[in-house]
């Protein structure tokens, strides 16, 4: 869902909410400060360069299935992240490991130093 925060014409010019079209175009979904978008996120979708001011539009995406803690969006719904070859321990001890699962096992046992 995105929920347009800012005012449209007066807060920004540009940054039009945009979906592709099978024949290469594109349609545009102007919205009014208040109005929300409802899509499904993992569809292609993108907005239009913002031309003046700031675009301030409120985010909610739900998804279903493992968490992730990769800034990306993984297709893998399984343990080991498709695109990221190494989890990082956010403590300070350095290790690393290549599945989320050996991951958290580790955060534990960190934690508990």
């Amino acid at each position: 869902m995105d929920l347009m925060i800012g005012e449209p014409g007066v807060d920004f010019e540009g940054g039009i909410f945009i979906t592709p079209n099978a024949d290469g175009s594109s349609t545009p979904h102007p919205v009014l400060q208040g109005d929300a978008l409802l899509l499904l996120s993992h569809k292609f979708h993108n907005v239009e360069p913002v031309m003046h001011g700031s675009r301030t539009v409120l985010v909610l995406e739900l998804w279903e299935g493992v968490e992730k803690e990769c800034s990306h969006r993984c297709t893998d719904m399984g343990d080991t992240c498709t695109r990221v070859e190494l989890w990082r321990c956010p403590e300070v001890c350095g290790y690393m490991a290549t599945s989320r699962g050996a991951m958290e096992e580790h955060r534990e046992e960190c934690r508990g130093r």
